[in-house]
């Protein structure tokens, strides 16, 4: 074998290693539970997996940039999490509420709270190329939490009011007893 012929195996090799890379991130992003979205250096939608499309009931249109959302109402938070993304942070979204029916009338009424994170994907230079949401309905943690508040309160009134039931009669009895 002459150095040519090495040279030739190897891009062979690297081409085989790239269609094989791009075949697994092309699954691991379909076949995620998590709704995952891509969009460009600008903000843009590129590309949303099935999970996504579930979520949201529908692919955003081309001019929805990223975290151009109604149910993110805190503007300002809005402008924090996309300086962290220019600057390269992974940044995780504040729960927010999404209703299925804001996209159009023929979908339930159905709101949903959904968490997640947003990153950017770098080129081999260090330049930002795309911003990567994944997202998730967190509905039923988010109620859940909601229950084990309400629960505790009431825990803790409850026994407020036990506490003061039972110390105005003892105070008479022990008063009486001394």
């Amino acid at each position: 074998m002459t150095p040519n012929d090495t040279n030739i195996m190897d891009d062979i090799s690297t081409a085989d290693d790239v269609v094989i890379e791009r075949s697994m991130l092309k699954s691991l992003i379909e076949l995620n539970p998590y709704a995952i979205a891509i969009w460009d250096q600008d903000g843009s939608f590129l590309k949303g997996n099935q999970a996504y499309i579930d979520l949201f009931k529908v692919t955003p249109p081309s001019h929805v940039k990223l975290f151009d959302s109604p149910s993110l109402d805190d503007k300002k938070e809005v402008v924090g999490l996309l300086c962290k993304l220019k600057n390269g942070e992974t940044t995780h979204f504040p729960p927010f509420w999404h209703n299925s029916r804001d996209v159009g009338e023929e979908w339930p009424d159905n709101p949903v709270c959904i968490g997640g994170v947003a990153f950017p994907l770098k080129d081999k230079n260090g330049s930002i190329r795309y911003y990567v949401t994944m997202l998730q309905d967190i509905t039923k943690r988010v109620l859940a939490e909601e229950k084990v508040k309400d629960a505790l309160k009431f825990k803790s009134d409850f026994m407020a009011t036990v506490s003061h039931e039972l110390r105005t009669p003892l105070s008479g009895i022990i008063g009486s007893a001394a």
